[in-house]
């Protein structure tokens, strides 16, 4: 039986320096704060962090009180509101280790860790062409001793301690996502020791809705509001104003130090009592003429086939608007995975981010990220994908730019993007066409583009500016309304082929529009 703790019990005792320590949840979500608030109360210094699939407030905030010195996570990043600034400054000056890992690295690690074998291997395609192998030592060639083919493969991960958020736990143990689970019940299985803080303690949950069972949880810590600021799925919504504050106060040392005051100087029930839970994000629906991001979703839209599997990461108003545009209209029978949380065919209101629990809404099922990785790797046919940087060949970058000694720029991770190769086709799309994204090479290669064995198809390059569409390389297919070749030419950093006659990109007709605002009633597609 679990033990019951105050977030006050969970001191340098339980999670002493120097512990390596796997936090759950995704992105903006189900984050266990509380947790992460205490450790920095505590004094805790010298972690290890395994993060989730992706992950951004924990770790960033973690990074600027200087607990970590080491980070294991696919992608670190705010989501719809950029880069983690502390993340990628004390990585780029060397303060933080932080070698880019995809996003099979947690999921592959702990399987390995909970089953007990060694070391868990790639399928023979990935990470051929990708240039994640050669900055990080997770990553070593093993041979199948049945076919003799070489592949890459990643040693078990043993984190010492699980820190986790969940909506309903009993006083056993027994937890409960309402949304998501993500890779919670893997750390747990795979861990040590597991901390759960929750937002209610119930008697009872029923078996089938039981997520990690009661005797894989050492602690629970009830606390209403314990993943504030990022949401607690199905019970409330992340608080953009604190997040954003945070972002803001990053921007200088002195507000920063006094932002983090603004917690540690208090108990955390004293901080949570100070907050206010929202359970609905506020936005309001576009209007007149059609917006850049809803173009370029129809755009993808008309190009999608009836039948197909699709998939998008976790940031991806535009390619979830074009699937579902595209389902509406003519594919009633395509099947997409919204990557960030394993929804299928989600058919809420239309939510910054796959990670949300907007994607529960009558979605006609949902996967474990086990089997969201396994999809990726066998079974998808159009796979939407987006970087810092994408080149003449359609690789793209996420990771950064590597220097000698570490990171010149930190990108906040390659995620998914090194199972491009694994898709039938893959297309791309960027609101920022210049010379810095769109490139002739990709200081780094996250998703490897045509670029031979090991390499992928993409289909579709589309931007602010024009669309473009792969033919042994990028040919320009159409400009946007209002937009000029020369615009094009002068912003784009690689060569690539003009039709005799260029045509104008088709607006979204009146029918494409009024679905697409249907489902965006927060207007999200700017």
């Amino acid at each position: 039986m679990a033990t019951i703790l105050t977030i006050d019990q969970v001191t340098k005792d339980l999670i002493p320096d120097g512990s390596f320590i796997a936090i759950g949840g995704v992105h903006s979500h189900n984050a266990p704060m509380a947790l992460i608030r205490q450790i920095i109360r505590e004094g805790v210094k010298d972690l290890t962090v395994l993060g989730s699939i992706s992950t951004g407030l924990p770790i960033d905030l973690l990074v600027a009180t200087k607990s970590v010195k080491k980070i294991l996570a696919p992608y670190v990043g705010m989501e719809m509101w950029g880069l983690a600034p502390n993340y990628r400054k004390a990585v780029e000056q060397g303060e933080v280790v932080a070698p880019d890992v995809c996003e099979a690295f947690p999921i592959y690690g702990l399987r390995a860790s909970i089953n007990g074998i060694p070391f868990h291997p790639f399928p023979p395609n990935v990470h051929k062409s990708s240039d994640i192998p050669s900055q990080s030592e997770y990553y070593k060639k093993v041979t199948d001793p049945f076919s003799g083919e070489e592949t890459y493969a990643i040693a078990a991960i043993h984190p010492d301690i699980a820190l986790i958020h969940v909506q309903n736990a009993t006083v056993s143990g027994d937890c409960e996502h309402l949304g998501s689970v993500v890779l919670d019940r893997l750390m747990a299985e795979a861990s040590k020791l597991t901390i759960v803080t929750c937002d209610n303690l119930v008697n009872t949950i029923d078996t089938r809705n039981v997520t990690i069972p009661g005797f894989l949880v050492d602690y629970i810590v009830p606390l209403k509001g314990a993943a504030f600021p990022t949401s607690s799925h199905g019970m409330y919504v992340y608080d953009e104003t604190t997040i954003k504050g945070y972002l803001k106060a990053s921007k200088n040392q002195e507000e920063l130090q006094r932002w983090i005051d603004g917690f540690k100087n208090s108990n955390e029930e004293e901080y949570l009592s100070k907050q206010t839970l929202t359970t609905e994000l506020r936005g309001k629906p576009n209007t007149g003429e059609y917006t850049i991001s809803e173009l370029i979703a129809t755009v993808f839209s008309r190009d999608i086939k009836d039948g197909e599997l699709g998939i998008c990461g976790a940031v991806a108003e535009i390619p979830m608007a074009a699937m579902r545009l595209a389902e509406r209209l003519h594919a009633p029978n395509l099947r997409w995975i919204s990557g960030g949380s394993g929804y299928i065919n989600p058919r809420g209101v239309l939510y910054p981010s796959s990670t949300d629990f907007e994607m529960s809404r009558n979605a006609n099922a949902r996967l474990s990220m086990n089997e969201v990785i396994a999809m990726e790797m066998t079974k998808i046919d159009f796979f939407f994908a987006g970087g810092l940087q994408i080149d003449a060949r359609g690789s793209t970058n996420l990771g950064g730019i590597p220097s000698e000694s570490g990171w010149k720029l930190r990108g906040p991770g390659s995620v998914g993007l090194p199972f491009l190769p694994q898709a039938g086709r893959v297309y791309l799309y960027t609101l920022s066409h210049n010379k810095r994204s769109l490139v002739e090479k990709v200081a780094y290669v996250s998703g490897p583009g045509a670029i031979g064995e090991g390499g992928s198809k993409p289909s579709l390059l589309v931007t602010n500016l024009c669309v473009f569409r792969w033919k042994g390389r990028w040919t320009l297919e159409s400009l946007h309304p209002g937009v000029t070749l020369e615009d094009v030419v002068e912003n784009t950093g690689f060569e690539f082929d003009i039709p005799e006659t260029v045509q104008t990109t088709k607006p979204p007709t009146q029918e494409e529009l009024t679905i697409l605002r249907e489902i965006d009633k927060l207007g999200v597609l700017k």
